[in-house]
């Protein structure tokens, strides 16, 4: 399975081009590489200078990119659930699903709830075959919320197949009273898949590489404690920073960066060079014991 890299940061932190660096050396050393933009405001393909889509394309030897369609994944989403429906109420005409569709996807919680799926399937379903994959992903708020739903609904799911199962259980008692029988109870097999799923999904998140986008002003050190703090509940670390030099409005990047790695305990990385990552990606193919 490949080795997941998440980039973190507000917008216009260089979370972008950090990714666009990172997959280049990993490439160079030989390492096969995804870069997989979760942003809906995407600008990978900008960086990069070519159009990219939902499906993994190559951009060069060893790199692979792609720009998560969001928009579209949730219509699907939407439509499938809607077939689903359906097929199940077909009996009650009086029901308009196109209303409900439309009702359904300006809800709240479509878009982190439709990435975290896309993260399943990135993380535990890839058939790309690559050593690593580089997510590029939202600002701060929407990436944590993103990273921790798998946790919350794992939890939904454990409480919510105990509760069917308990019901499933005094089904079955009632049905030896009477000497019936009914077939395996559809839902409560689903819930299990389920909880399978997320769970898997949590562990596999949580031993990902987290890397956070400091551009040296008082919003993104505030946002990078969030990050860390954030993290931590939900089992996971933040392993590494870089301090964006373009944007830093220190005159001594270096001290800059050796004064946040005191008060953060992790390595702060600071590029001399737009093209450069200033030995992330050596501490990520070499990390410490």
């Amino acid at each position: 399975m490949s080795r997941v890299i998440f980039i973190l940061g507000k917008g216009g932190s260089g979370k972008t081009t950090t990714s666009v660096t990172l997959a280049r050396e990993f490439a160079e050393a030989g390492y096969r590489t995804e870069i997989i933009s979760l942003d809906p405001a995407h600008n990978l393909g900008g960086v990069i200078g070519m159009p990219l889509g939902d499906a993994p394309q190559k951009i060069s030897e060893n790199i692979l990119g792609r720009e998560i369609n969001l928009e579209q994944r949730i219509s699907n989403s939407l439509l499938e659930l809607m077939g689903e429906m359906k097929k199940k109420y077909r009996y009650l005409s009086t029901i308009h699903f196109d209303s409900i569709f439309q009702l359904f996807k300006k809800s709240p919680g479509n878009e982190e709830t439709v990435l975290a799926e896309t993260l399943y399937e990135i993380l535990l379903e890839s058939k790309t075959n690559t050593d690593y994959s580089i997510l590029d992903m939202p600002p701060t708020g929407m990436a944590l919320r993103i990273l921790g739903l798998p946790g919350s609904l794992a939890q939904w799911s454990v409480l919510l197949h105990g509760m069917r199962r308990e019901m499933d259980s005094k089904k079955k008692v009632i049905e030896r009273i009477h000497k019936t029988e009914s077939k395996e109870d559809e839902l409560l097999q689903n819930l299990g898949t389920q909880t399978n799923k997320w769970k898997n999904l949590e562990k596999a998140i949580q031993g990902a590489w987290f890397h956070g986008m400091l551009t040296g002003d008082d919003l993104s050190l505030d946002e990078l404690k969030t990050i860390r703090s954030e993290l931590a509940e939900n089992g996971m670390s933040l392993r590494s920073a870089s301090l964006n030099c373009v944007h830093c409005s220190s005159t001594n990047p270096a001290e800059t960066a050796q004064r946040l790695q005191k008060e953060f305990s992790i390595p702060i990385f600071f590029p001399k060079k737009k093209e450069e990552t200033g030995g992330l990606s050596a501490a990520i193919l070499s990390p410490p014991a």
